[in-house]
C-alpha cells in the first residue's frame, strides 16, 4: 500500500474520568489491568501510547504495565489535582493528552493537572492549535511556560473529517460536524529576532456554526 506508514497506535481510553468540556460525569470503573494487556496483545504490540486517568483505582499499576510493554503512558480526561498529577509523573507518565482540554485547570489554590503538566519538565504537552479547543492567549501562555521541545502540536479529527456539514451518529451522541471547522488551519511562525511566536489563523468559512448549533453540540 502506498502512503505514509503508521508508527503506532495512540490508544486514548477507555479508562477515563471525564468526558468533554460540557462536564459530562459518570462513575468510572477501576482500571482493568487484564484489559490493558489484552489490548496490547491483540494489537500485536502496535500500541505505542495509551491515555488514561491516573487517579483511577489501579492507576499506578496500569502505568507500570504499560511501561513494561514499552507503551508510553499518557494522562487523559483526568480529574487529577496537582498532587495526583505530580505523583503520576513520578510513576512514569510523560505525556499530557490534548493539554488544557478535558483536564483540571489552573486555580490559585490548586494548579490542577494543567498546571502540573506545564511545570514538570519531564512531561510532553500535546496541544490542539485550531483556535477552538484552546484560545490564542492560552496557546501563547503555554509556549511561554513550556520548553518548545516539550510541546507537540496535534489535531483533533474524527471519523467525519471531510464530510459535508450535518449531524452524524457518534456512539450514543449526535455530533454536528461543520465543514468550516474541519478546514480551519493554523500557521505557527517563529520570529528569529526575539524568539517570540505569533499565530495566524485562517478565518472560518462563511457558513460559521450558529449559536444554536453550538448549544446543541
Amino acid at each position: 500500500v502506498d502512503g505514509a506508514k503508521a508508527l503506532g497506535i495512540n490508544f486514548e481510553g477507555p479508562f477515563l474520568n471525564r468526558v468533554g468540556e460540557g462536564d459530562v460525569r459518570y462513575v468510572p470503573d477501576p482500571i482493568n489491568l487484564d484489559d490493558i494487556q489484552e489490548f496490547i496483545d491483540i494489537s500485536e504490540n502496535t500500541i505505542t501510547e495509551m491515555g488514561l486517568a491516573p487517579e483511577l483505582p489501579n492507576g499506578k499499576q496500569a502505568i507500570e504495565l504499560l511501561l513494561k510493554n514499552n507503551v508510553v503512558p499518557a494522562m487523559a480526561h483526568t480529574d487529577s489535582k496537582s498532587k495526583e498529577a505530580f505523583t503520576a509523573f513520578d510513576n512514569g507518565i510523560t505525556v499530557a493528552t490534548h493539554t488544557c482540554n478535558v483536564m483540571t485547570g489552573i486555580h490559585h489554590r490548586n494548579i490542577g493537572a494543567l498546571g502540573a503538566s506545564l511545570m514538570d519538565d519531564r512531561v510532553y504537552c500535546e496541544l490542539i492549535c485550531d483556535g477552538l479547543h484552546v484560545c490564542n492567549d492560552m496557546l501563547k501562555l503555554v509556549l511561554k511556560l513550556k520548553d518548545h521541545n516539550k510541546v507537540m502540536l496535534i489535531s483533533d479529527s474524527s471519523r467525519f473529517v471531510g464530510f459535508p456539514s450535518g449531524y452524524y451518529d457518534f456512539g450514543n451522541y449526535k455530533v454536528f460536524d461543520n465543514a468550516s471547522i474541519q478546514t480551519m488551519i493554523y500557521i505557527m511562525q517563529k520570529d528569529s529576532s526575539d524568539n517570540n511566536y505569533s499565530f495566524n489563523y485562517a478565518k472560518l468559512l462563511e457558513d460559521k456554526i450558529s449559536k444554536k448549533q453550538v448549544n446543541e453540540f
